[in-house]
């Protein structure tokens, strides 16, 4: 059987580990541990074919995310699309090569105090756009396909209720063994980072969340193995694609115009390390200014919701500021906008969709022409008014 290398990508994407606080309490391995996990069965005889990709650095503690049979299955019947074949056990060797550097985790729940949080029910509303054609966003689209190719989704933006980013003070950002610079652009050597988060307290059954902002279930039930923990996954998570990808995958056209516009598209599309807060198209009442746009673009570390600061002004490329608190429940910006949808993790960065616009002026560009700009220009007039008077005289 020949796989695709996106699809192998995120076959074994999954060996995504994170520092864990406990300790393994099994001798077996992982292919022996999967044994005992009947909804793994296809995982594990993927993994049996491809031993390479059993190769994790012994002295790391792992979480596994194995995604279930009926996920590999789908998986595995997908199309190759535009990416070439290559033999499977090359692919997931290829692919296993990426299990051997050191994983992190950054935590932050020191940092994150949430209170007063609303315990009612979210909703959400799904758009009603229906597809027009071509393929759907998933994670073996190409990785330079045109946003064109991609059918608008169900917006799943968040219209009532806290938001489940927002309502978890122990929600992470995890550092995958993933680095396919088709899909990662962080900087060299960086690891494609996911979220994961609980939508209640107390419960340990995390979810996972990654390429737009698809999120993806994990079963409660821990299986241990010699180098960490088992959990299984209800499906693969989705790779990232570009910014403007993922804007066309949610049908939202008004501020992607604007950029379009104004040349800070490839800005959003191709510059490492960047934070997108998107207004909804309901939520403008006409095209933005150019300094407005760039007022919702942060460049620096991405701002993935566990990694806010609450509080701490972020400066924007417009040169002015934001700041981030929860407020009622919900991650709410300067001037009033919430986010709607969180940690639509692209692959230079996030972008978080917002209901609302950021307030804040633009700083004024620095005239680097030497002197104070309404003073060369005074002092050219009264040169051109001296220069006349003189040839009238």
């Amino acid at each position: 059987m020949i796989l695709s290398i996106p699809q192998l990508a995120v076959v074994f994407l999954f060996l995504a580990p994170y520092v864990s606080c406990q300790t393994p309490g099994s001798d077996q391995n992982l292919v022996q541990a999967l044994a005992d996990i009947p909804e793994c069965k296809r995982y594990r005889e993927l993994l049996i074919r491809n031993p390479d990709a059993q190769n994790l650095e012994p002295g790391q503690s792992y979480f596994i995310f194995c995604p279930g049979n009926e996920a590999v299955d789908r998986k595995i019947a997908e199309p190759a699309g535009s990416k070439v074949k290559r033999d499977e056990r090359k692919a997931a060797r290829d692919i296993a090569a990426m299990g051997a550097t050191n994983p992190t985790v950054t935590r932050t729940a020191a940092k994150r105090q949430v209170t007063n949080v609303p315990t009612g029910t979210t909703t959400v509303v799904l758009s009603s756009s229906k597809p027009t054609g071509g393929a759907s966003a998933t994670a073996e689209s190409s990785p330079g396909a045109s946003p064109s190719t991609f059918a608008p989704a169900p917006t799943g933006f968040r219209t009532s209720g806290p938001d489940p980013f927002a309502a978890d003070p122990h929600q992470a950002t995890l550092r995958t063994l993933f680095n396919d610079t088709g899909f990662v652009n962080l900087g060299p050597g960086a690891f494609l980072p996911m979220v994961s988060f609980s939508t209640s307290p107390g419960n340990t059954s995390p979810k996972l969340v990654c390429g737009l902002g698809n999120i993806v279930d994990v079963a409660t039930r821990n299986i241990p193995f010699n180098l960490g923990v088992i959990q299984a996954a209800k499906d693969f998570i989705t790779l990232p694609q570009t910014f403007s990808q993922s804007v066309t995958f949610f049908a939202q056209r008004i501020f992607l115009a604007a950029l379009t516009k104004y040349n800070l598209l490839t800005t959003c599309d191709n510059t490492p390390l960047i934070t997108v807060f998107v207004p909804i198209d309901s939520s403008l009442p006409g095209e933005p200014s150019e300094c407005a746009c760039k007022q919702h673009i942060i460049e620096g570390p991405p701002l993935y919701t566990p990694d806010i600061v609450l509080g701490r002004p972020y400066t924007t490329k417009a040169g002015g500021s934001v700041t981030i608190e929860i407020k009622d429940g919900v991650y709410t910006l300067t001037g009033g906008a919430t986010i709607v949808k969180a940690n639509v993790i692209t692959k230079n960065g996030v972008m978080h969709f917002i209901n609302g616009t950021i307030g804040g002026e633009c700083q004024p560009k620095v005239y680097t022409g030497g002197g104070n700009r309404a003073g060369v220009w005074g002092g050219g007039l009264v040169g051109l008014v001296g220069v006349v008077v003189g040839l009238l005289a």
